[in-house]
């Protein structure tokens, strides 16, 4: 359920100040414990209250991510969303998610090269912007151009497709993420533990 800043209001630009589950969504217990003794936890970029949200008020969540002491990874979403993050920016995005998971993002990456110029205009014909960088300069915002440049062709069948009016599309590149993800992860203290505990796992999984 969506909670807007005033009731029975239908206008796009009466802003999103919430989200809950009615009836509550229980969470698997295996998951909570994962999150509790996790060395480092991601959030992907999607849509802020009905995607990131939803899992954020899901029962036992929050209070799971505010136990664990792993690091904290954000991903900033590349556009707005029309009627749901219109007139939002970086910043905006960064107090929403820290408000939600109740403890401070350790590391916020955010995408500060160009878009692609075609796609740019068919997302614009339908409302979407790209997100405006306020975040000033701190060691915990890292910068860079995450989009990938050939995830363009309209293969994502899911989500925006042609036939949904999105023959270009705008992903993040995976292999930039996870070259700063194991930056990030090599500037922990505790890296000998996480190397080792990773390691052990996969040789389980492989001798099984």
């Amino acid at each position: 359920t969506i909670l807007r800043t005033a009731r029975l209001v239908r206008d796009r630009d009466v802003p999103i100040v919430g989200v809950h589950h009615n009836p509550e969504m229980e969470t698997n217990a295996n998951a909570l414990m994962a999150l509790e003794s996790a060395n480092l936890i991601l959030l992907c970029p999607g849509t802020l209250w009905l995607g990131i949200g939803s899992i954020f008020a899901s029962t036992g969540v929050r209070e799971a991510i505010q136990k664990s002491k792993a690091i904290i990874i954000g991903i900033q979403n590349v556009l707005t969303q029309p009627g749901v993050t219109d007139g939002m920016t970086a910043n905006d995005h960064l107090i929403v998610l820290e408000n939600m998971l109740g403890r401070e993002i350790n590391y916020y990456l955010v995408h500060d090269a160009g878009l692609p110029v075609e796609a740019m205009e068919l997302y614009a014909q339908k409302g979407f912007v790209p997100v405006v960088d306020d975040l000033g300069d701190s060691t915990r915002i890292v910068r860079g151009d995450i989009v990938s440049r050939t995830f363009t062709n309209g293969v994502d069948r899911v989500h925006y497709n042609q036939e949904r009016g999105y023959p270009h599309v705008i992903r993040h590149d995976p292999e930039m993420l996870a070259k700063l993800f194991i930056d990030i992860a090599q500037s922990m203290p505790d890296l000998s533990s996480f190397r080792s505990r990773v390691k052990q796992e996969r040789w389980v999984v492989r001798d099984f």
